[in-house]
């Protein structure tokens, strides 16, 4: 009997691979990982006996896509609620940001999702660099510059020119978490790796490193779905 064919995935070789391997992300939904050469004609063979858990993550990414109604920021202590008017094709998706609340004119989800993670960045944008420059000054640390990008597995990055890279997800951290990766980045102006040097610095500024590391680094993810998208 012919089996149904296999959730929709992606395929994406790696040089350094070794085995096959299945992940999962809001962005791109199922990515088979393969060895460089690796044949594509073996990938069903291989996926088949994991079909099930396929679908589940399938359908969870797709449901994580949904936006929600209320938006929280905790860094800002921001609470808003969203609305999403569809409007008709071709009309131009536009956000209206009153007291509280997002009104989210778009011809679709995606077009919505779009909108809303724009409005994160700004947000992001208008924050997170007198925050750092607020802790600069606390602790005595320089820093050349900095940007805001939405970076898709780190908080933060620091440059040896000292320039500083903040990912606007930390808009979704508590404010503690928020003040330990800005401090971690600053130390990165004195010691541009992780020597014992430089966690010496960052106990320096920030005591509680060790339980706000372990905390960052327990988080399931580092922001909602739909900002992944």
């Amino acid at each position: 009997m012919k089996l149904p064919p296999l959730p929709p995935y992606r395929v994406r070789e790696h040089a350094r691979a070794r085995r096959v391997r299945l992940r999962v992300s809001p962005a791109h939904g199922i990515e088979v990982v393969v060895p460089s050469g690796f044949p594509a004609r073996e990938l069903p063979r291989l996926l088949e006996p994991h079909r099930h858990w396929m679908e589940m993550q399938l359908a969870r990414c797709r449901a994580g896509l949904e936006l929600p109604a209320v938006m929280l920021l905790p860094a800002l202590g921001e609470t808003w609620s969203l609305r999403h008017e569809a409007l008709p094709e071709g009309r131009r998706a536009r956000l209206l940001v009153e007291a509280g609340a997002l009104h989210l004119q778009a011809a679709d989800a995606a077009a919505a999702r779009a909108l809303l993670q724009r409005f994160v960045q700004r947000r992001a944008a208008e924050v997170l660099p007198p925050w750092l420059a607020r802790v600069a000054e606390e602790t005595g640390l320089r820093f050349a510059g900095v940007r805001i990008r939405t970076q898709r597995a780190r908080w933060g990055s620091c440059s040896a020119s000292g320039r500083i890279s903040l990912n606007c997800k930390l808009l979704f951290l508590e404010p503690a978490l928020v003040r330990h990766v800005l401090v971690h980045e600053l130390c990165h102006t004195v010691h541009l790796n992780h020597s014992p040097a430089f966690w010496k610095v960052v106990a320096d500024h920030d005591p509680d490193w060790r339980r706000l590391r372990a905390e960052l680094q327990a988080r399931p993810a580092m922001a909602p779905a739909w900002i992944e998208a």
